[in-house]
């Protein structure tokens, strides 16, 4: 039995190149906030509900917020 982790989905798709990235040296931080910012703009800024950001996201409205701060 193995406990590994696995990424299945990833190990058979093909790499980008990593100059195709358009992330130069952003930080975590600075993606989590574009990513967060971007999905709120297309829910228009609806951060709780079935289609509010959070559920896209896939966490509570409580985190959304914390993340938000």
């Amino acid at each position: 039995m193995s406990y590994g982790i696995s990424f299945s989905d990833i190990e058979h798709s093909p790499a980008p190149n990593v100059s195709e990235m358009d992330y130069g040296t952003m930080t975590m931080a600075d993606m989590e906030r574009s990513h967060i910012t971007k999905i709120l703009n297309l829910t228009c800024w609806k951060v709780g509900g079935l289609n509010g950001a959070a559920a896209i996201l896939g966490l509570t409205r409580q985190t959304l917020f914390f993340r938000m701060r």
